[in-house]
């Protein structure tokens, strides 16, 4: 896949191949091992064969079941051998709560619920993180995807470069690429009626204070992001071994 081919495959499915990222010790992420994208439920012809040409071993999906049913995604056509979700029903009670369906809140009220939310991200999704770094140090490539692909995939990606070593401020410039992204194309948010876009941008965008947020409440916690990992992910110096050893060249 060429950086041309590349471009407009991260504008509307924000796909993007996690190779090249620098870790601090020198190396780097190899390419075609690790993807991160958005829904894969309505691939037009070309995002379509760019995907089923990744050589895909697994998919895995860090939607809800709800997100999920109405949107499926079509791994066994892309040609992935294994695909794997987290059995769960949307959240009633996380930082969103209310902004969707208030006609009151303001672009500083869905910021401030995005940064609630940005906290639990993680703690919610331990298992997909543990499926996630088993199936990287496996084998085949894997592309881990949500509806946007910008905040349980930007968080998912934040641990795993993590894992591999990779500084903050890389694993920011990663996580902010998704703006990029024509998050308007995506299933869950294209049909938001236009008088209401204004107040919901920081709903459809990726801030920088986002991913703080969360490495804010993995310290507050754990003490580091790297002691979640350690912790609750249950991640050993073997595991983290094996990830960098098949990631990092």
């Amino acid at each position: 896949m060429t950086e041309l081919e590349i471009e407009p495959l991260a504008r509307s499915i924000n796909l993007r191949d996690l190779g090249g990222i620098a870790a601090i010790d020198g190396r780097q992420v190899r390419p075609g091992l690790v993807f991160r994208a958005a829904a894969l439920s309505e691939l037009t012809p070309f995002e379509h064969a760019h995907l089923a040409g990744l050589g895909l071993g697994s998919v895995i999906d860090l939607r809800n079941n709800q997100e999920r049913a109405e949107h499926p995604t079509p791994w066994k056509d892309l040609g992935a051998r294994a695909y794997w979700a987290l059995d769960y029903e949307p959240s009633h009670t996380g930082g969103l709560s209310g902004v969707f369906g208030n006609d009151g809140f303001t672009r500083e009220i869905a910021h401030a619920a995005m940064v609630r939310t940005y906290r639990d991200i993680a703690f919610r999704h331990v298992d997909s993180l543990r499926r996630l770094f088993g199936d990287v140090a496996r084998g085949a490539p894997v592309l881990f995807h949500c509806t946007s692909g910008k905040d349980r995939t930007g968080v998912a990606a934040a641990m795993l470069l993590t894992a591999l070593g990779v500084a903050r401020e890389a694993i920011a410039a990663d996580y902010l690429r998704s703006l990029d992204f024509d998050v308007l194309a995506s299933p869950a948010f294209r049909d938001c009626p236009p008088e209401r876009r204004e107040a919901m941008a920081p709903v459809y965008s990726v801030h920088r204070d986002y991913l703080d947020a969360m490495f804010e409440s993995l310290d507050s916690r754990h003490g580091s992001a790297e002691g979640f990992l350690t912790g609750p992910v249950g991640l050993g110096a073997a595991d983290l071994s094996a990830l960098r050893g098949r990631l990092l060249a």
